[in-house]
């Protein structure tokens, strides 16, 4: 059996559906808190990591939007 506490899962959720085309805290948030039941759940430790951003439709305030969603979920 894996020992869950020798590695790091890195989870990418697609960018598509947080902040390329638009932002939807409930919907961040439910996914990540979907996420964190399950890798909490397994024993995982993990990481979040925004990947392969093509567009923000010229607002890159979304990012960081996105950033402060995601924490916010985790400290809760």
């Amino acid at each position: 059996m894996i020992n869950c506490s020798e590695y790091v899962l890195s989870w990418r959720p697609s960018p598509t559906v947080t902040v390329s085309f638009g932002l939807d805290p409930a919907a961040i948030r439910k996914t990540v808190r979907e996420a964190r039941r399950i890798f909490d759940g397994n024993g995982n430790i993990w990481d979040v990591t925004l990947k392969d951003v093509e567009t923000v439709q010229r607002d890159p305030a979304r990012v960081p939007e996105w950033t402060r969603i995601v924490r916010s979920v985790l400290e809760e």
